[in-house]
């Protein structure tokens, strides 16, 4: 009996636990709001905060965002690009994982950034 409290009382925990807030979108209005970048699509950021969960901004409304894990960028042009966003010098970048650095990027040029998980699956 013991054991399957202590089990359920594990999952419980587990199930409970957040990952900890790993990306930063920095706003026009010089506002800076934690949590993960969820998508960019049609012009509309998507983000999910621990706070205030998942909110819905317009590009034009942000500055810059800087991301943990990679993500995969469209440019209006259909260019794909995979990296981490990073905002610097008042720029936007993209560090791809050859070492090559993309930018500066700005935010109208975007078509769709999309994430990936923290990690990928190895290549066959």
């Amino acid at each position: 009996m013991r054991l399957r409290i202590r089990i359920i009382a594990l999952v419980f925990a587990l199930l409970t636990v957040t990952p900890a807030s790993a990306d930063t979108l920095f706003l026009k209005g010089g506002d800076r709001i934690d949590g993960t970048l969820a998508n960019i699509s049609n012009g509309t950021l998507s983000f999910r905060t621990k706070l205030a969960g998942k909110l819905y901004l317009p590009v034009d409304g942000v500055l810059g965002i800087n991301t943990t894990n990679l993500v995969v960028l469209t440019l209006a042009d259909d260019k794909t690009l995979l990296g981490r966003m990073v905002y610097e010098n008042d720029a936007i970048y993209l560090y791809a994982s050859d070492n090559v650095v993309h930018g500066p990027i700005a935010l109208s040029e975007v078509k769709a950034v999309s994430t990936l998980p923290a990690t990928l699956p190895p290549e066959n």
